[in-house]
């Protein structure tokens, strides 16, 4: 029941996103994963990049997800700033920009990263504590509250515990994020 209800209170871009990472999920499960990371490490086309958008990893770790929790939680509360100012169609952009410079970013020689997923999910968190929502506090443990503003250094890193650290995908993701919120602040997005 409880399921149902978050379900159901999901907005739609998320809610799409949502299966989409879980399918991933599940097909990299059963495709032999270290073929997958080999691929996207070894491989430097445009569509492999795009692709990897897709990948947190095997649906049976620790670190898929956290990414997706994450993610669901940011893009939820995003998208539902973008709808109180109705304005869907600008989450919509907010996220391709995102896609884009993230991957224009990620092609540059010294922060050449393989994985975009995880640079992607920072860029949501970003802009949601640090643009929409920068007064906030995030109640991260029941004993730990957290500034908005200072949540990400917090969350990179608690992923670091998770994963290895590679500075690369959260500074893409961060950087990105500053751009398109400069360029919304000047009005020119």
């Amino acid at each position: 029941m409880y399921i149902k209800q978050w379900f159901s209170e999901l907005p739609f871009i998320t809610k799409g996103l949502f299966f989409i990472y879980l399918i991933t999920g599940i097909i990299a499960t059963y495709w032999p994963s270290y073929d997958i990371d080999v691929y996207f490490r070894n491989s430097t086309s445009i569509y492999t990049r795009l692709i990897s958008y897709l990948y947190f990893g095997d649906i049976l770790s620790v670190s898929y997800w956290y990414e997706l929790v994450l993610f669901v939680i940011y893009s939820k509360s995003l998208e539902y700033e973008y709808i109180n100012l109705n304005n869907q169609k600008k989450y919509f952009i907010c996220l391709l920009f995102g896609i884009v410079m993230i991957l224009f970013l990620s092609i540059l020689k010294p922060l050449q990263t393989f994985l975009l997923s995880e640079s992607f999910v920072f860029y949501i968190i970003f802009l949601y504590n640090n643009y929409k929502n920068p007064n906030g506090t995030t109640v991260f443990i029941p004993a730990l509250f957290v500034d908005n503003r200072y949540m990400i250094i917090l969350l990179i890193f608690v992923n670091a515990i998770f994963r290895s650290f590679y500075w690369t995908e959260y500074f893409i993701g961060i950087t990105a994020g500053y751009i398109f919120m400069k360029l919304e602040q000047a009005k020119i997005i």
